[in-house]
């Protein structure tokens, strides 16, 4: 090379295209360049080169000539052009499985229809103890598959960017109540002790009444579902200064604490063979931590370990932070200050 271009180490496209000249102009004027592109070895074979051409002046400014560096990290190229083609194939299987998701819901709610249809049919005729209960029973389960059925509409919706709150002045303390009044029943079928603890205070918070009973139902649902029977279940809700608190504490299987950190990744799963039945798909937590989010709140999980129980706190704004807490002007909660179901 010595002697000779340094458009020697370009590729004859590049050459024809006048890349050299315009890379020394650009030095000779900045005092430097630089960029990364293909090169060509005297054999003629190619590596990716990171370029820097500095212009070299004597003492009185005059420019004198180049100083040309050129560093082979072709390898560096070729694992960023693995990672990029990595991840265009994962964001594709990310999209498909969005697409089989929200599909897969759509379809089932046709046949879930009909299901509820005929057990409210039946329910209508004149059946025997027996049968009562085995339609009882039919009609929870398909309640629990269409609730299923929106919780991964709900994640479908959240990975395309399509949920919308409907925000407006919600009371937590109200909404509590609903649900707490709604999930009693499952807890007095598992034989678990259920108590509630309400504050006077409304706790007033701009959210998505349905989302936040989502929240909690998912929280109830889970605590039930990992909590033996005979165990306990408690609700709290509560003010902290400017955030209303829910706090759901069980004193079921616990988590461990390797699991802590992935509780609300999607699909996570409590894995035990202890408990295999009782594992679902692992979405329920994923969703509230994101409805959590939606809401500018947070949510934490706390746990002593195995068979130590769990509390699962979420902390989402008042409206009003620095008001004193309200004094009621409502109609009274359905349940008082401190309430206990089952057991």
């Amino acid at each position: 090379i010595v002697g000779k271009h340094f458009s020697l180490f370009y590729s004859p496209e590049d050459i024809q295209a006048g890349k050299p000249e315009a890379a020394l102009k650009r030095a000779a004027a900045e005092g430097r360049w630089e960029e990364e592109g293909w090169r060509v070895r005297r054999d003629g074979s190619r590596f990716w080169a990171n370029m820097i051409l500095t212009a070299l002046h004597d003492s009185e400014g005059n420019l004198r000539g180049f100083c040309h560096v050129a560093r082979d990290i072709s390898g560096r190229k070729t694992l960023e052009d693995t990672l990029r083609e990595r991840t265009e194939q994962l964001e594709k299987a990310n999209r498909n499985k969005n697409t089989f998701i929200s599909t897969l819901s759509h379809e089932l709610r046709s046949p879930l229809s009909v299901l509820t249809n005929v057990l409210f049919l039946l329910k209508k005729r004149d059946l025997g103890e027996r049968e009562n209960r085995s339609v009882e029973a039919a009609e929870h389960q398909v309640t629990v598959i269409a609730r299923l059925v929106d919780d991964l509409t709900d994640i479908s919706r959240i990975a395309r960017g399509k949920i919308e709150l409907s925000l407006q002045k919600v009371s937590l303390s109200r909404v509590a109540d609903r649900v707490a009044q709604d999930r009693a029943i499952l807890f007095q079928k598992r034989n678990q002790e259920f108590t509630v603890h309400l504050v006077p205070d409304l706790l007033n918070i701009e959210a998505d009444s349905v989302r936040v009973e989502q929240i909690l139902y998912n929280l109830l649902t889970n605590a039930s579902k990992y909590t033996p029977e005979g165990g306990k279940i408690e609700l709290s809700v509560l003010r902290d200064g400017a955030d209303a608190i829910l706090r759901v504490r069980d004193s079921g299987y616990g988590i461990e604490a390797s699991m802590l950190p992935h509780i609300f990744d999607l699909y996570s799963q409590v894995d035990s063979s202890a408990r295999q039945s009782q594992n679902g798909l692992g979405i329920g937590l994923y969703l509230v931590h994101r409805l959590v989010s939606l809401h500018g709140g947070n949510i934490t999980v706390r746990s002593e370990g195995k068979d130590r129980g769990s509390e699962f706190e979420v902390r989402l704004p008042l409206i009003d932070a620095t008001a004193a807490p309200s004094h009621r002007t409502e109609p009274p909660l359905h349940a008082p200050s401190d309430v206990k179901t089952g057991g």
